[in-house]
This record gives structure tokens, sequence and C-alpha cells, in this order.
């Protein structure tokens, strides 16, 4: 979507949202519309998620073409609604509780994840964690 063109925002498309990279993707937008006072103007989006996460968003990783889509497509935390002007759109968020819990449980899984891999390149490879675990024999 051109914003100067005065376009309107599209409505979501279907895709299949299992990835784990659009769930963690799911929680960082959370994240950033809590610091944003639950609200922030779209054209201002990608830039604040960079500032705030170290990387933009790319929707072509999980199935989108563009960040309009993408947005749209997480109608259950979020709402994408143009403004009385319609030149822009202002992203909300509308977060369900059940959301949150299913954020955080994401959220647990990755960092249970991460802890299994970090423990079989140690027992792989036992001088890379030599002295920071007791490993029985």
């Amino acid at each position: 979507m051109q914003h100067s063109r005065g376009t309107r925002c599209e409505p979501p498309r279907q895709v299949l949202q299992t990835s784990l990279v659009y769930h963690i993707l799911r929680g960082h937008i959370i994240e950033l519309m809590r610091a944003y006072k639950d609200r922030i103007s779209l054209s201002k989006f990608p830039e604040a998620f960079a500032m705030r996460f170290g990387q933009y968003i790319k929707p072509d990783y999980v199935g989108y073409t563009k960040m309009e889509e993408l947005l749209t497509s997480m109608s259950d935390i979020i709402d994408v609604k143009p403004l009385s002007s319609g030149d822009e759109c202002i992203v909300q968020l509308t977060l369900a509780s059940g959301a949150i819990f299913q954020g955080f449980c994401i959220m647990c899984l990755v960092i249970h994840m991460v802890f299994i891999i970090i423990i079989n390149i140690i027992n792989e490879y036992p001088e890379a964690g030599r002295g920071l675990y007791f490993r029985p024999k």
C-alpha cells in the first residue's frame, strides 16, 4: 500500500500461520504495541519494530507479500484501520487474554528448545561446556 496515493488498507488474506517464526513475530508485535500505548500508525510500524528488535519484519518469511497483509492476518491481537483521512492506517492492539497466554506458551517452548540445543552441543563437544555444567558420569 502506498499511502501517498490514497489507497486503503486491504482485507486479510488467508495463509497458514503454523510456523514458529509467525508465532514469535506475534509475541514481538504484542510487546511493541504495548510499548507504544497499544497503537501506532502503519507508516511508522516497520521502523518502530526495527528500533525495538534490531531487524525489520520481512512479511515474505511467513507467506505474505506486504506488511499490511501480515498485520491484518493477526486480527485476534491487532486491528489495522484506516484513519478518517483515508491516506493512513492505524495499528491498534485488540488482544484477548487467550492470545496473551498462547504467546507466553510459544515463548516458553522456544526457550526450552534453545536450552535442549545447547545441552546437545555441550554433550557433543564437552570442551565447549567445560566449567559450565556438572555432568554426572
